[in-house]
């Protein structure tokens, strides 16, 4: 195929013309710029169907007048993957766009496909040698996807436990004086399943709510625990449609515990695929499984990451430099990919949470090297500190972790090669003693 490029040192950038593609469910966008940005034609439109890709990539070759073609997709993971997977098939080479880049370089506050595929054109020219390459690997796009489910999950978690927060707070007042955990236990649950609303108790004694107590938490609560919450029961009278709102009640934790179980599903999904990978990250302090397998699927093969530097410039993290004349400024590159700085923005932040009890640090290590960047302003309350100052101390903290976790994966991705070159070996050696 006419479009497949060797490596960036014998590249050229003139010798090449760039396809920007702005992808959606339906149909796509694209538009074609010279290595100046210069658009040549005029915008196609075509179906997101892999029938439709051939004739348009047949319009886009001829369009090209035998030079080569790069392609910039701004979504390489959800709509535009199929589209990426028929390209890399075909020996193209695709850039992954950054938003924050092709956002910057839209050129009018209109927003249009036309004008989006042209921005990715543009940034595909532009920057063709700093965007990264796409990769969908089907092991971690099937990560990728995954963690996306689980994450909808999670929101979907969080929504039915403030809607049945809210409808407690008029059933039950001191719900949360009963239970240590009233939305994620499974005795809390199923007490509020079978008792709605303290109208549900009038014929209920304390032994019989003992029993049930016991039976659902496996005799770890009993006796005690109904006393607290026969000690709130009063004797008024029950209002109006009362029935119907603890229906509503009985519902959303009916709902409420079918998506706890899609969550565990999901997350057993996640440590199945993560066995098949190169990596184990979960003894990372802070690195549950979900965590380990979104920086696995939004990382990919670390091995083609040369050096630390270039890991941190993907994950737009790497400082950049701005100098005029005596002056000199420090920024974060904004190019790499967003999710990857989310995850280490989340990450980090999480890694300095402080337990209100008991005042201990999540990652005493990560709290004192942040501190530490503080310097001054280590002592001084949250809202008096500096707000600058604070970020830089979290991105340098970012940083670090990115470092550590990259030095880790490289080591374990070395580690998993020399293990199957010995197996081949070993193989190959039966084989000829067989024969």
């Amino acid at each position: 195929m006419g479009g497949a490029i060797g490596g960036d040192n014998l590249f050229k950038r003139e010798d090449f013309v760039y396809v920007g593609v702005d992808v959606h469910s339906k149909v796509h966008a694209s538009v074609m710029v010279n290595h100046y940005g210069e658009q040549i034609g005029k915008a196609t439109k075509f179906d997101a169907a892999i029938p439709a890709f051939d004739e348009w990539v047949e319009q886009v070759q001829k369009r090209a007048g035998g030079k080569g073609i790069v392609f910039g997709l701004e979504d390489v993971h959800g709509l535009g993957r199929s589209l990426a997977r028929y390209l890399l098939d075909r020996g193209y080479r695709v850039k992954f766009a950054n938003a924050y880049l092709t956002k910057r370089e839209r050129p009018s506050i209109n927003k249009h496909d036309s004008l989006d595929a042209l921005s990715v054109a543009r940034i595909t020219a532009k920057y063709i040698h700093e965007l990264p390459e796409a990769d969908i690997d089907p092991l971690q796009w099937a990560l990728l996807s995954t963690v996306t489910h689980r994450r909808g999950l999670v929101n979907e978690q969080n929504r039915l436990k403030n809607k049945l927060g809210n409808l407690l707070h008029q059933a039950w007042p001191e719900y949360r004086s009963f239970f240590s955990e009233p939305f994620d236990g499974v005795t809390a649950l199923a007490f509020w399943e079978q008792y709605p609303s303290v109208y549900r108790m009038a014929e209920v004694t304390p032994a019989k709510l003992s029993e049930f107590l016991r039976e659902k938490s496996h005799f770890y609560m009993g006796e005690k625990q109904a006393a607290r919450i026969f000690a709130v029961v009063g004797q008024t009278e029950e209002p109006d449609c009362q029935f119907e709102r603890d229906a509503i009640i009985r519902s959303t934790v009916k709902h409420l515990r079918h998506v706890q179980e899609q969550i565990a599903d999901a997350e057993a999904q996640l440590a199945r695929l993560i066995a098949r990978t190169d990596h184990h990250l979960t003894d990372i302090p802070g690195m549950d499984v979900a965590s380990a397998a979104e920086l696995i699927a939004l990382v990919g093969d670390v091995g083609r990451f040369k050096n630390v530097d270039k890991f941190l410039a993907y994950t737009g993290i790497a400082p950049g430099m701005s100098a005029s004349g005596e002056s000199e400024a420090k920024f974060r590159s904004k190019f790499g990919r967003r999710e990857l700085l989310a995850f280490f923005h989340n990450f980090a932040a999480h890694q300095l949470v402080v337990a209100p009890r008991s005042g201990k640090p999540r990652n005493p290590e990560a709290l004192a090297y942040y501190n530490k960047v503080l310097g001054d302003q280590a002592g001084l309350p949250k809202e008096k500190q500096d707000k600058r100052i604070r970020r830089k101390a979290l991105l340098s903290l970012m940083r670090q972790q990115a470092k550590r976790m990259y030095r880790l994966m490289k080591v374990q991705k070395a580690q998993a090669v020399a293990r199957r070159a010995a197996v081949a070996v070993e193989e190959t050696q039966q084989e000829t003693k067989a024969a």
